[in-house]
C-alpha cells in the first residue's frame, strides 16, 4: 500500500463525514419535496373546487 495507515484512516473519516453531510442534504430535500407535493395537491383540489363546484361536497 502506498499510503500509511493514518492517511487511510483520515480518508475514511473524511468520506464518512462527506457521506453524512450528503445524507443530511437528501433528508432535507425529501422533506421539501413532501411539503411541495402537499402544496401541489392542495392547489389541485382548490382548482377542482373552483372549476367544478357542482361536484364539491
Amino acid at each position: 500500500m502506498t499510503h500509511p495507515t493514518p492517511t487511510t484512516v483520515d480518508d475514511t473519516t473524511l468520506l464518512r463525514q462527506q457521506l453524512a453531510g450528503a445524507l443530511a442534504e437528501l433528508d432535507l430535500y425529501q422533506q421539501w419535496l413532501t411539503h411541495r407535493t402537499q402544496q401541489l395537491a392542495d392547489a389541485h383540489d382548490l382548482i377542482h373546487q373552483l372549476t367544478h363546484p357542482e361536484t364539491t361536497e
